[in-house]
């Protein structure tokens, strides 16, 4: 591994902790392990050890791995948590999931932890990096949107396949005198300047064998009207 892991382990057996530390060294993990055992030793690890995983046994006293699950989402930890237990049904280990654990591990089965751990690290930097596309995604939206809002040229949209305007700017209401309402019923070449009809019709099959999805055409000397594949 190329970084060193944060390890935050919940168990009250000392013998089993270093079980689980000898196992994950042998697979070649570089970590850093806090062992805790109570409900705010627990707790206080979320906030100050800050943990990359945590690996939690099932049972312990005034404590099981449920309510684990529960604080670290009142935390807001994004950790991923791995049930590693001597026993439990099947019933509980599926509950344990639904509530939001990566997996589960028996203690005579720890060969299969390391992989467990690698899966769960691999899942979190996939929704790590899906959440950080998805803000950027939000985040050029929103330019474009203050872009074509707040632009103080008139500016509207049309579909190439229907003809019908979809959007347009308050500038463009204001110049042209029409509510929105008004204007996205009105076909969308109305407003198309006669010098200026032939050619955009024109340019807007042309622009049909480009990859784009859409284009921007000059109307008139003081507007802008855009298409979109829709």
């Amino acid at each position: 591994m190329a970084l060193r892991l944060k390890i935050l382990h919940l168990e009250d057996l000392a013998s089993d902790a270093e079980m689980v530390d000898r196992v994950l060294r042998k697979a070649k993990f570089e970590f850093e392990m806090k062992v805790v055992s109570a409900r705010e030793e627990f707790t206080q690890a979320l906030r100050e050890f800050r943990p990359d995983i945590i690996l939690s046994d099932h049972s312990l006293p005034a404590f099981n791995s449920l309510e684990a699950l529960r604080i670290t989402r009142e935390e807001r930890t994004t950790a991923p948590l791995i049930l590693v237990t001597a026993t439990v049904s099947e019933e509980y280990a599926v509950n344990v999931i639904k509530e939001g654990a990566s997996d589960y591990i028996l203690k005579d089965r720890l060969e299969r932890l390391p992989n467990a751990v690698q899966n769960a690290l691999d899942k979190k930097r996939m929704e790590e990096a899906r959440r950080l596309a998805d803000e950027a995604l939000r985040s050029s939206e929103q330019k474009y949107k203050l872009l074509f809002e707040a632009n103080p040229m008139p500016m509207w949209m049309f579909s190439r396949k229907t003809m019908r305007n979809i959007d347009v700017n308050e500038a463009a209401l204001e110049h042209y005198g029409y509510t929105r309402e008004e204007f996205l019923s009105l076909p969308a070449d109305s407003l198309w300047n006669r010098a200026g009809a032939g050619m955009y019709k024109s340019g807007i099959w042309n622009s049909k064998r480009r990859t784009g999805r859409s284009s921007t055409w000059r109307s008139s000397p003081m507007s802008w009207c855009m298409t979109r594949s829709l």
